[in-house]
C-alpha cells in the first residue's frame, strides 16, 4: 500500500533540495552532498514557514561555513 504522506514527503524533500542547489549555483557555492542532505533533514520541519529570501540566508550561512578561511 502507498503511504501518500512519505511520498508527499520525499517531493517536499526533492523540492527543498533543488531550491538549495539554484541557490548554491546562483552564488558559484559548491557544498559536499552530504552536507546538504544534512541541512534539508535539518530544516525540513520549518520549510513551509521559510521565505525565499530566510532560506536563501540559511543556506549561504550553513553550507559556507570556513570558506573565508581561504581567502
Amino acid at each position: 500500500m502507498l503511504n501518500i504522506s512519505s511520498a508527499f514527503e520525499g517531493s517536499k524533500d526533492a523540492m527543498l533540495k533543488n531550491q538549495i542547489e539554484e541557490i548554491l549555483k546562483r552564488h558559484g557555492i559548491k557544498a559536499q552532498k552530504i552536507h546538504i542532505e544534512r541541512l534539508i533533514k535539518n530544516i525540513e520541519p520549518i520549510s513551509e514557514a521559510l521565505t525565499p529570501v530566510l532560506l536563501e540566508s540559511i543556506v549561504l550561512e550553513n553550507l559556507t561555513i570556513g570558506e573565508s578561511y581561504f581567502f
